[in-house]
């Protein structure tokens, strides 16, 4: 560890703040407004307050693909709009809930429901939990170290009719619009690709299924039907579920950010990430990384010895 820092500081980088995370010192609240952190393959850039994220290759200038949850709405079995939580304007709380695994950021809120169409009272309301996860390691199974999981979690909807059913909807765009313009891969994805070059910068996947629960029972899967509406600048996306109201009391979908780079080249520990704040911080994680071996993950948080 020493040797690293010893070479960040030697290249003589000002502005930035390198903070270790350690097991036992978890910075409150961390990331704190504008951070950023990586694992050396992706780099997560967050908005204060609400949960959007950008993720891009670590070291690719003027690229990112962006994301931010809208809405929840109830349709009826017609297709009309019943009512809705807007995401958008929501009181959010960020949570630091990373472990030895991963890196999780994760924000939370308790969301009125209004009638539609509106302008409408209120007629109840759910809570909404959204989580950017990011593995830590290569042999991590449980996710690759080159995407990102968004994954939604909502609960405790106040149901207007029977037979109706829930819609979520965000958004997606270039973090650099003049860089970057986005395409329809698939009818369940999204490809964010450099302006000129036409090359692959960030994908986006929606996986066409979802996990909904009673309370006290096991989860079951759901179907989720992804519609997409993409533009150069911007993407419009509806997730529609397919249960019906009564069906279930909580739901947990998750989506996909990605960059198609290897991710064979680190495997750092958590506890050697750094946390980056400010401008310039791609350069000094990419020093960083760059001036560590190859190393397998080791138990917990313990650091591994340098070479003599």
């Amino acid at each position: 560890m020493a040797s690293l820092l010893g070479i960040v500081l030697g290249a003589g980088l000002v502005g930035v703040i390198l903070e270790p995370v350690t097991a036992a010192s978890v910075p409150a609240g961390w990331p704190t407004p504008g951070a950023s952190w990586t694992n050396g393959v992706v780099l997560c850039r967050f908005d204060s307050g609400t949960p959007s994220v950008s993720v891009s290759a670590l070291g690719l200038a003027d690229s990112g693909l962006s994301t931010a949850p809208g809405s929840i709405e109830e349709v009826s079995p017609a297709g009309s709009l019943v009512a809705t939580a807007s995401l958008s304007g929501a009181n959010w709380t960020a949570t630091n809930d990373s472990t030895s695994d991963a890196f999780d950021q994760s924000y939370s809120a308790h969301v009125a429901i209004a009638s539609s169409p509106g302008p409408a009272p209120t007629v109840g309301s759910v809570d909404v939990r959204v989580d950017y996860d990011l593995a830590a390691y290569a042999e991590n199974s449980r996710s690759n170290l080159s995407s990102v999981s968004m994954r939604w979690d909502i609960s405790n909807w106040t149901w207007q009719e029977s037979g109706d059913r829930l819609v979520l909807t965000l958004t997606a765009w270039p973090s650099v619009l003049s860089a970057e313009r986005l395409v329809a891969s698939s009818p369940s994805g999204l490809t964010s690709l450099a302006v000129g070059s036409g090359e692959l910068r960030e994908y986006l996947e929606l996986p066409e299924v979802a996990a909904s629960s009673v309370a006290g029972s096991s989860p079951t899967s759901v179907v989720v039907s992804p519609q997409l509406q993409v533009g150069p600048t911007n993407a419009s996306i509806r997730l529609s579920v397919a249960a019906s109201a009564g069906a279930f009391t909580s739901l947990t979908y998750s989506l996909t950010l990605g960059v198609p780079v290897s991710e064979t080249f680190v495997g750092l520990p958590l506890s050697e990430y750094l946390l980056v704040l400010g401008a310039g911080s791609t350069v000094v994680v990419a020093a960083a990384v760059a001036a560590r071996r190859i190393r397998q993950r080791p138990s917990g948080f313990v650091l591994v010895a340098e070479d003599p």
